[in-house]
This record gives structure tokens, sequence and C-alpha cells, in this order.
């Protein structure tokens, strides 16, 4: 007799996390209880956990629920996370396993933080460029203000600069050494270009 699953993968469907050989594989050794679209009601979870070898889900398994089913091997968390609504205790005392699927989601999410990161740093890099001041940007993005305060504190604490205080500098000293008062920047950046940033410099419409 094939043991019997439980398939609750909400907010997961069965298309994402098994392709078509493993839902087939999935198929050939357990007969399956799904539910897909949202959490499978809990007149249907009482009803087919009795016989429940496995859980492949979010389910609530709470002591009370996880006592009537007694042949319950191993729950399967389909979300990368470790919610609350699980007696872990019990789940160990028992040996039921419970498993995560944070292998599958990992590069997806670091990547994810990296693309957040490299997009955040270019923006505040072309905030500085623009001359966007904190003061002015706190009143459209309170968060965006005090990220770019700290970018320019950390700066400051370092003893660094980045390409916006480069044009800067770079600028102010073009206009010094034209008025006589000290020598081109020796940058091997070229001088119009320079100019040409500081006439047509970003602007941003807030």
């Amino acid at each position: 007799m094939k043991a019997k699953a439980i398939v609750d993968p909400h907010p997961r469907t069965v298309e994402l996390l098994f392709n078509k050989e493993e839902r087939k594989r999935l198929r050939s050794l357990a007969t399956l209880r799904v539910w897909e679209g949202s959490r499978m009601p809990p007149d249907m979870v009482e009803k087919y956990l009795p016989e429940a070898s496995v859980v492949i889900g979010q389910t609530d398994l709470p002591r009370a629920r996880l006592g009537r089913a007694k042949k319950l091997k191993a729950i399967i968390n389909v979300e990368g996370n470790f919610q609350p609504n699980i007696d872990y205790e019990e789940c160990f005392q028992r040996g039921i396993h419970v498993l995560g699927v944070g292998v599958a989601f990992g590069q997806a999410v670091a990547e994810m933080a990296l693309g957040f990161a490299i997009a955040l740093a270019r923006t505040i890099g072309e905030l500085r460029l623009a001359g966007i001041e904190t003061t002015r940007l706190a009143a459209h993005d309170p968060d965006l203000a005090r990220l770019q305060q700290s970018y320019a504190r950390e700066l400051e604490d370092a003893a660094l600069a980045d390409r916006a205080a480069v044009y800067r500098l770079a600028i102010e000293a073009v206009h010094a050494a034209r008025a006589g008062e000290g020598l081109p920047p020796p940058l091997g950046l070229p001088l119009l270009l320079l100019l040409e940033r500081q006439q047509n410099h970003l602007k941003l419409r807030l």
C-alpha cells in the first residue's frame, strides 16, 4: 500500500515545487491529497491527517493535531522559513523530520539582495552627481535620504571620495585655474567633460 501525503503548498504551487518528472515520481510513491490556491481547509486536514505519512506545505500542526497524526514521518516546509505554527518540540520527540527548501531558494534570494544593493548604490551615486541634497530628498523619500546621509558619513569617516566628490573638486579646480588661482587638476580627465558635467548635470524630477 502506498503512503499518503497531504500537499498543501500555498503560497507555492505543485508545479513550482516539482517538475514533471518529479511529480510523476511523487505520485508513484504516495497517494496525494492536494489543495492549492489557499491553505487547505481545516476539515480536510483533519480528514486526511490520521493516515498521512508526509505533509508538504505550511499546514498548521499544533501539538493536539500532531497527536492525531499517528503515521506522520515528515513535514516539508515549502517557504524556506520555519513559522511558529508547528509544535517542533513534539516533532523532535516523536522523530518526525521537519525539512526545508532553503537550499533551493538560497541562490535566488542572494542574487535579489545583491541586485538591490547594486541598484541602491547606483541610485545614491546618481543623486550625489545630480547635487540632490539630503534635506531636499528627505521631503520625498525619508528612507532613501537616511541611506544617502549614512553613505556620506561613511565616506567622510573613511577619508574616501566617490565620483561625485571627485568631479566636484575637479570642477572647482578648473574654475580656480581659469581665475589664475591654481593649476588644472591632474586627473587624466578632459577638462571639457568636467565643465560639461557641471553645466548639464542630472536633473531629477522630485
